[in-house]
This record gives structure tokens, C-alpha cells and sequence, in this order.
């Protein structure tokens, strides 16, 4: 299987790992961010994984290089089976579609107020499309807002939404009936910064004030978006989306 990211993804190193579990050869085309500690030794994880590397430096050439990408990793006619960056394709994005559900069941249990946003990182759109359709197959009435992070991909609100609308498709193929209503999703790109994995002051306060109540965030995805949380509309719960999962 062949997909793409950039050099401290974490979408890579998983698909990469799992698909030596499962046997299959995982290709991996990354283009740069800026280099810190975490990209280093993703790096060095990622050298570790089985996987085949090439760094293909931007979008541009990555985009130039994929004939040559799946002609050379194919095996005979077969070409390497593609997954986008992110896993955002609409079996991926199940996942979140889940998550969204588990999140209704809280809120009529009681566990927590109905959100009036839900704050979550955006990279290449899968995690708020999931939880926008999630959300509204759950009855509940919250926004979901994705705090942009790449500036390489298309992640406006109506991108998002036909992503998640792809999703809805694959449930009614598969037997769900359900009508939908429509989904309460905006996206925002006022806390990218000068792009991918580039810092920003905000997000180094958000992390600051994150930390004291020890809660850990990166600076590429989830202090970006926890800038966004500290500052979303006051007019009901905020609900932030901690998607970063570090290495302990």
C-alpha cells in the first residue's frame, strides 16, 4: 500500500506498523515540515517500521512522482493499493462517525452537557467530518469546528462536508436508514500560522495553559487547536478533541 504524509506523521508510522503486522508492504512518500526533536525521532520510528521511504520534499513533487511511485512498487499489473493522507477516506472516517455516537450516549447519560462547539484539530479533514455525521446521527445539536493545520490540502467547511456526505453514502450502502439532518460544521484556518508544522505564539500560550492542568499537547495539531477552544463562542460548553496521542 502506498500513502502519503509529511515527516513526523503519525498516520504513516501506524499504517506502516500495522501493515507489517498484517503482512503487507507499506510505501511511504513524506513531504518536509519543520525539523524539531518530534520530527527527528518520528524519523528515526519510521526508518525502524519496514517501510519504504521516499522523501518526495513537497506537494508538488510528490504529485510529479506518483506514476513513477506506484509503477515502481507494483507487482506486475497489480499497483500498490492508495490511502490518503490521513486515512480521510470515508471507511476511515467511520471511525470518528463512531466516536460522535459514543458522545451522544454521554450526553443522554448525562455524563457531560450537550457541547455547543466540539474543537478539533484539522489535517486532512477525516476526524471532524466522523464526528459532524457522528453528531448528528445522534440527535445532538453541537458544531463541530476544525481548526485548520495544513495548508497543503483543501479542508474548507464544504470539503469537509462532502467528505462526511461520502461517509453517509457507505452507511446507507451497507443497510443504515437514516435521515439526515444537516450537519453543523465550520472550519477555520485563523490559527494555521505560516502553515504545517510552522509554531505560533498562540499555540504556545494554549499549550502553556494546557500544561499547568497537565494536560499535553503537540505544536503541530492540538495546540493550534486548543488556541481555537480558548477563544470559541462563550454561549455554551466547549468541547475540545484532543486527538494528540504521544509516545510514552
Amino acid at each position: 500500500m502506498l500513502t502519503v504524509g509529511a515527516t513526523g506523521t503519525n498516520w504513516g508510522l501506524a499504517a506502516a506498523l500495522y501493515g507489517r503486522e498484517l503482512g503487507i508492504d507499506t510505501v511511504l512518500a513524506l513531504i518536509d515540515q519543520p525539523e524539531d526533536g518530534h520530527v527527528r525521532e518520528q524519523m528515526r520510528r519510521l526508518r525502524s517500521s519496514g517501510a519504504t521511504i521516499h522523501l518526495t520534499r513537497t506537494k508538488p513533487l510528490t504529485i510529479a512522482a506518483a506514476p513513477w511511485l506506484f509503477l515502481r512498487h507494483s507487482h506486475g499489473l497489480r499497483l500498490p493499493y492508495y490511502l490518503p493522507a490521513g486515512g480521510s477516506a470515508p471507511i476511515g472516517v467511520l471511525g470518528y462517525v463512531e466516536a460522535g455516537l459514543e458522545l451522544g450516549e454521554q450526553v443522554r447519560a448525562g455524563e457531560l452537557p450537550e457541547p455547543r462547539n466540539i474543537v478539533t484539530a484539522v489535517g486532512s479533514g477525516g476526524t471532524a467530518a466522523g464526528l459532524a455525521l457522528g453528531c448528528a446521527l445522534a440527535g445532538l445539536r453541537s458544531r463541530v469546528l476544525g481548526v485548520v493545520v495544513n495548508d497543503t490540502l483543501p479542508l474548507a467547511a464544504s470539503d469537509l462536508t462532502r467528505l462526511a456526505d461520502r461517509t453517509a453514502t457507505v452507511l446507507r450502502k451497507r443497510g443504515a436508514a437514516f435521515d439526515l439532518p444537516p450537519l453543523r460544521l465550520a472550519s477555520t484556518r485563523a490559527y494555521l500560522g505560516n502553515g504545517y508544522g510552522h509554531p505560533t505564539s498562540e499555540a504556545a500560550a494554549a499549550s502553556d495553559i494546557a500544561a499547568a492542568t497537565g494536560l499535553r499537547l503537540d505544536p503541530v495539531y492540538t495546540a493550534k487547536a486548543f488556541a481555537a477552544a480558548l477563544t470559541a463562542d462563550p454561549g455554551g460548553p466547549v468541547l475540545f478533541l484532543n486527538t494528540y496521542g504521544p509516545r510514552q
